[in-house]
């Protein structure tokens, strides 16, 4: 849930935080006339069709910001601002229909989630990658939507040829169990050693999913011949040396058809 509603975080501190000012920038004299609340001047420009205010009076309603939390009035001004192209908007809306529990109501809608998400990740930015994160984790687990390894592969090849380390595990899990791709030890094993290898101070993946990367390279490692674990830690180095030289997107390939 944390991760998922890293965008929401991202719009209240950084959307919300111009309407905030208007109100501590009331000039410290006697008698002046009280300002009106922050969601009432998010409220009139959204009217207005101003996009970035209609997403921070979204994340009122959604956070439950001075307003009742109300995913439903969230999604209508989301959907206002996504209108607009609003980048913050399109994402809001795959997070909000991913994991919008409201007090009183659900919006939940993986299929809703989905078509947001690929509209974000076609923006490039940040939020865009979040996205992606999200596309291969719901295809890979068939989480609302029909699974969908061949899906899930594209996501996780988009992610990366970025360096984002997440997909390791998850890659580690696929070939092991041979989860929507043909089971292989060895490139398994490749997965872990480089999950297993990511610096505990990485962002992109948790300690939880590297300790457990460590724990599996080792379970794995004791199924293969010296020569098989030999072959996994080449394939490693070789990935690693094609990341630092910023030519992963052929490699990526050739790994994922070698090992389909």
């Amino acid at each position: 849930m944390k991760n998922r509603l890293l965008s929401f975080l991202l719009l209240t501190l950084l959307l919300a935080s111009p309407i905030l000012a208007q109100v501590a920038s009331v000039p410290e004299v006697f008698n002046v006339s009280p300002q009106p609340a922050p969601w009432v001047i998010a409220r009139e420009k959204a009217d207005q069709g101003d996009a970035q205010a209609q997403v921070q009076l979204a994340t009122f309603y959604f956070q439950g910001i001075d307003l009742p939390q109300d995913c439903r009035e969230a999604i209508k001004w989301l959907r206002r601002a996504a209108d607009q192209r609003n980048a913050e908007a399109i994402q809001g809306l795959g997070t909000l229909f991913d994991d919008g529990v409201g007090l009183t109501q659900d919006c939940k809608d993986h299929r809703e989630a989905v078509h947001w998400y690929k509209r974000s990740a076609l923006v490039g930015n940040v939020l865009a990658e979040v996205a992606e994160d999200r596309l291969a984790v719901i295809y890979e687990s068939g989480d609302g939507v029909p699974q969908n390894h061949a899906e899930a592969l594209k996501w996780f090849k988009k992610a990366l040829a970025r360096k984002d380390y997440g997909p390791y595990y998850r890659l580690t899990y696929m070939y092991y169990h041979g989860s929507g791709v043909k089971q292989n030890y060895v490139a398994a094993l490749m997965w872990a050693n480089l999950g297993a290898e990511v610096s505990p101070n990485s962002k992109s993946i948790s300690q939880q999913n590297k300790l457990t990367a460590v724990e599996m390279r080792d379970e794995i490692a004791a199924k293969l011949t010296p020569k098989q674990i030999a072959e996994a830690e080449r394939l490693a180095q070789r990935w690693k040396s094609r990341q630092r030289k910023g030519r992963l997107s052929r490699f990526i390939d050739w790994l994922v058809n070698e090992f389909r």
